[in-house]
């Protein structure tokens, strides 16, 4: 989940972008027994869209080169119309994902200005695509997707500004280190603060306007005790009256 204000933090619900995703390694079809070694099964969700600005989400997989690919293919699609994963090889020969056209097929509620942040225009049917990655070489590792080397994140058109999480490094914009409000660190402001942040597990997104740290009252511990305390906040205390709950 993401917030699109880099490099300011004003705003504090954290559901610009908010994706869910599973992976699967080696992929297993669930219509069938057999298990394709050569192959990655990518599941992702679009939960919601709050954000003003004009950013796609994109996943760039650090660690399995574009030449080692033979195919990307939608294997399943829900509530999209959706047919293809648009892919191409990133600076550094790695494969990087651009899901636009997702963002681009899925459509607001009527009378609502985003998609999936307001209790009053909740959206229960969520685009979801099952992409499967399809390797070129038996020889080839699909463990090199582990989940250290999946780097989703928002970038606008024509290789523009990117947001990360923190610590990942851009794949083609220039980091702003010298703006006032960010720290040396990629995607960390001045006081340590993120943009984006990964959860392990699926929770509840924040309401358009809402607080996240009033939805989860454990969040601020984790974050000022270096994620020493309170490791488990999304499952602690929170204010449901402030969350969308989407399962």
């Amino acid at each position: 989940m993401y917030e699109d204000q880099l490099p300011r933090l004003e705003d504090n619900d954290i559901e610009d972008i908010v994706l869910v995703y599973r992976l699967q390694i080696p992929f297993k079809s669930d219509g069938h027994k057999s298990v394709i070694d050569e192959a990655i099964q990518l599941g992702i969700e679009l939960r919601a869209m709050g954000g003003p600005f004009p950013y796609t989400p994109c996943l760039r997989l650090k660690n399995l080169r574009a030449k080692d690919v033979d195919e990307i293919e939608v294997y399943q699609r829900f509530n999209t119309s959706v047919e293809e994963v648009n892919w191409f090889a990133g600076p550094d020969g790695e494969v990087i994902m651009d899901f636009s056209n997702l963002v681009s097929a899925t459509s607001k509620p009527s009378g609502s200005t985003f998609f999936n942040t307001d209790k009053e225009y909740l959206v229960t049917e969520l685009p979801q695509l099952n992409i499967v990655i399809y390797l070129d070489d038996d020889d080839v590792d699909v463990n090199s997707a582990d989940f250290e080397s999946i780097d989703f994140y928002l970038a606008k058109a024509n290789h523009g500004t990117e947001i990360h999480l923190g610590g990942y490094k851009p794949v083609y914009d220039t980091y702003p280190s010298d703006n006032s409000d960010l720290g040396t660190d990629y995607y960390y402001n001045n006081k340590g603060l993120i943009w984006g942040l990964s959860v392990p597990a699926p929770i509840a997104h924040v309401i358009e306007k809402g607080n996240f740290l009033d939805a989860y009252k454990d969040f601020a511990a984790w974050v000022m005790s270096g994620g020493q305390d309170k490791a488990n906040w999304y499952n602690g205390e929170k204010n449901n009256e402030l969350l969308i709950k989407t399962q």
